[in-house]
């Protein structure tokens, strides 16, 4: 991708978020975009994004650095220890629901998702290749022996659903954040809750 490129695509998307933001999954369209982009030809979108879920899976992606991570070359995390990785993964995920933009998507997600197909999709996408990322984890952690044998795919669910249960309480049911400790505290917490069960 030359760099004419790239600063296309980045301009693409910023003007994706704010679509998607002031009105929703369902009333953005890709001429929507182009206008809020500036672009002269909705067509030009097409170019890098082939439709309107792939621009919202590359918008929820390029908020959060943990998901290009998983998304690319991520043998590295794979080798490294689960304190490191746990801590991490949590750390990231804590900052991409505390990004001034992850609000509204997450709203969006919640207020549309039942209602179009095309934005499951979307959301099954990414929740599909975190799953996956961190259910292989733990099995090779499980079988460098630095984990106690258990369901990977069990304590995967068990460490994300711990992970919504903050993004939820800071964007959709905030009265669940009543007594919540700051991010970065809830990230150690959870770490620490999490491998005094496991680690070997």
């Amino acid at each position: 991708m030359t760099e004419n490129d790239f600063n296309r695509r980045q301009q693409i998307l910023n003007a994706a978020v704010k679509v998607f933001a002031r009105v929703g999954f369902a009333g953005a369209t890709i001429k929507k975009i182009a206008d809020e982009a500036g672009l002269k030809s909705p067509a030009l979108i097409y170019w890098y994004f082939p439709n309107k879920q792939a621009l919202f899976v590359a918008v929820v992606t390029e908020l959060s650095p943990l998901l290009q991570r998983i998304a690319g070359d991520n043998r590295d995390l794979m080798a490294e220890p689960p304190q490191d990785v746990l801590l991490y993964f949590a750390q990231s995920a804590i900052a991409y629901v505390e990004h001034p933009g992850a609000g509204n998507l997450m709203r969006i997600l919640f207020s549309e998702i039942n209602q179009i197909e095309e934005l499951m999709e979307s959301y099954a996408t990414l929740q599909k290749m975190i799953l996956g990322f961190l259910t292989a984890y733990l099995q090779q952690q499980i079988a460098a022996g630095r984990l106690k044998p258990h369901d990977p795919q069990v304590s995967a669910r068990m460490f994300i659903g711990a992970l919504l249960t903050y993004a939820l309480s800071r964007h959709v049911f905030t009265w669940l954040a009543e007594g919540l400790p700051p991010g970065t505290e809830y990230a150690e917490q959870l770490v620490a809750h999490f491998l005094h069960g496991l680690q070997a």
